[in-house]
């Protein structure tokens, strides 16, 4: 494992995917810190001084559901128009209900799906971070692969290595250790990048809200939301590197597996995302958006576990044609 290892850091285009990372992570900052600007604030939502100003906002809404039904009931609205109007009414009880319920000031909350791409706040650039390393980590974990598994093949000495009495399958355990410790390197690297940046900026509420696609109306901490922005990062890297792992295993060609890898990543997910499905858009959006578009859990829960299946799958196979297949 010592071998693989050293002969991943003298490589230089290791050096130079560190290199990308570091420029990245300070590029964006930048663009981040000259190009902020106010923070929405809730749509619909009347701010509120005390509790008495919150429960005539909640009465007002109840007067305006009741006044809203009668114009349906006597045919002045049509049965669309109502039901659209009923529901944003009905949300905006259920946020003015769980605000008054737990006591929350009006500026202590942040509707967490109503920032502008650049809000002058940390939770927002953690937001945009989060999705623009993702998409950097997908050609990183590639060339990883690349140089990891397909770096004999290129130079013409694998037929020595896989074929010298020892364990094709333990070459590759050993190979497969460095690949994933690499990936946790860029990755911490980048979420500790993440984190330091975003010093900068400024956070002034204390929780964010959701609404769910199923209605339900959820308050989570500032620290309890980027955990979650953190965690999903990780995991979709981490199943799309499963997925790297098993292609490299599959495809000799280093240009073939990079290309393969980016169809699959980008093409594949950018053409599936237009397909009007939740379940679908579930399986291929990122982790952080399932909220804004309207994804239910139980849904994202599914499109997650289907896509680790499919990627310890795709690797089983790839482990056990690896095995048998001629390296020559």
């Amino acid at each position: 494992m010592k071998n693989e290892v050293l002969k991943l850091v003298r490589n230089k285009a290791f050096f130079a995917l560190l290199l990308l990372t570091v420029l990245f992570s300070f590029t964006l900052s930048f663009i981040y810190y000259f190009s902020q600007n106010d923070i929405y604030g809730f749509e619909g939502i009347i701010e509120y001084d005390n509790k008495e100003e919150l429960h005539q906002a909640i009465a007002d809404n109840e007067v305006m559901a009741e006044n809203l039904f009668e114009s349906f009931m006597a045919g002045e609205i049509s049965e669309e128009d109502y039901e659209i109007q009923s529901e944003a009414l009905q949300i905006n009880l259920r946020i003015y209900r769980h605000l008054d319920e737990n006591n929350f000031a009006y500026e202590d909350v942040q509707p967490a799906t109503e920032f502008n791409t650049f809000s002058d706040n940390k939770i927002s650039f953690v937001r945009l971070f989060s999705t623009m390393f993702e998409l950097l980590m997908f050609p990183i974990a590639m060339m990883l692969a690349a140089l990891i598994f397909n770096y004999e093949i290129g130079r013409g000495i694998h037929k020595f290595i896989y074929n010298r009495g020892r364990k094709r399958l333990k070459i590759v355990f050993k190979k497969s250790v460095v690949y994933f410790s690499s990936v946790a390197l860029f990755l911490l690297i980048g979420i500790s990048l993440m984190f330091i940046m975003s010093i900068p900026f400024g956070l002034n509420f204390k929780y964010l809200l959701i609404v769910t696609a199923e209605g339900a109306v959820k308050t989570y901490t500032t620290s309890q939301y980027t955990a979650q922005v953190v965690l999903a990062l990780i995991s979709e890297v981490l199943v799309w590197s499963i997925i790297f792992f098993a292609l490299s295993l599959l495809i000799k060609n280093t240009y073939v597996l990079l290309a393969t890898g980016i169809v699959c990543s980008f093409g594949l997910q950018m053409l599936l995302a237009y397909i009007p499905n939740n379940f679908i858009k579930a399986l291929v959006q990122f982790p952080v958006f399932i909220h804004d578009i309207g994804i239910t859990l139980l849904q994202f829960s599914i499109a997650i576990t289907i896509k680790y299946l499919a990627a310890i799958a795709l690797t089983v196979v790839s482990l056990i044609r690896f095995s048998r297949k001629d390296l020559a």
